[in-house]
């Protein structure tokens, strides 16, 4: 009986340390269960981190052609507004070449109107003295003559 007893005593203790170790299981599963769900959360993330990353690398490489397309524009900007400078250029010394055609002609016409007045007074001395001789003749010719003796 003594034997029974104790063989009992044993048997419940087992079924307790059983039924703790049962319970450590359980608690050990739903430990698992946790970081299989953490470690999936963290996968997702991870999934999203590439994703993201992509994009990323895409719209740099994006970036990376509009800045090229962009330096190049500037570029052509610069290389149109050098040219724009050099006719600007061009078109001054231009208008000082004709500024100073312009100053010749004036010089010229201004020579030629001089000219064109001395010889309208020149023209009209001329007549002046012709007209004076026409008249010095005509009294010449309509004065009686005094006879000489």
């Amino acid at each position: 009986r003594a034997e029974a007893s104790e063989a009992r005593a044993e048997a419940s203790e087992a079924r307790a340390e059983a039924s703790e170790a049962k319970k450590e299981v359980s608690e050990a599963r739903a430990e698992a269960l946790k970081a299989k769900k953490v470690l999936s959360e963290a996968m997702v993330e991870a999934s999203e981190a590439k994703k993201e990353l992509s994009e990323a690398k895409v719209e740099a490489s994006e970036a990376r052609v509009e800045a090229s397309e962009a330096r190049a524009e500037a570029a052509e900007a610069r290389q149109k507004a050098l040219e724009a400078q050099k006719g600007a250029s061009e078109a001054r010394e231009e208008a000082s070449e004709a500024r100073k055609e312009a100053s010749e002609a004036k010089a010229d016409a201004a020579k030629a109107r001089k000219e064109a007045i001395e010889a309208k007074a020149t023209e009209s001395n001329m007549e002046a003295n012709e007209s004076k001789t026409e008249e010095s003749e005509a009294k010449t010719e309509t004065e009686p003559t005094e006879p000489t003796e």
